[in-house]
């Protein structure tokens, strides 16, 4: 949510988060694939009914989330 709500501030417009994230060239900021597949990764454990998600792939995922939003300046 502190994503969307980032990219929300900064002006990027869109109905969902993926829309906004959509918006930005992957030549602007180096973290976008990975930001990418955290996401995928928090719809998949939000939306699908028993998903299973390993500890590792959760560390990697914030981190993946935190690299992006100092990459894009937020902290």
């Amino acid at each position: 949510a502190f994503v969307d709500t980032f990219l929300k501030r900064e002006g990027y417009v869109g109905d969902h988060m993926a829309d906004r994230l959509a918006r930005i060239l992957p030549e602007e900021i180096k973290s976008l694939d990975r930001v990418w597949g955290a996401h995928r990764l928090r719809n998949d454990v939000v939306h699908t009914s028993g998903f299973y998600v390993a500890p590792e792939a959760v560390r990697n995922a914030l981190k993946d989330f935190d690299n992006f939003l100092k990459e894009m300046g937020a902290v």
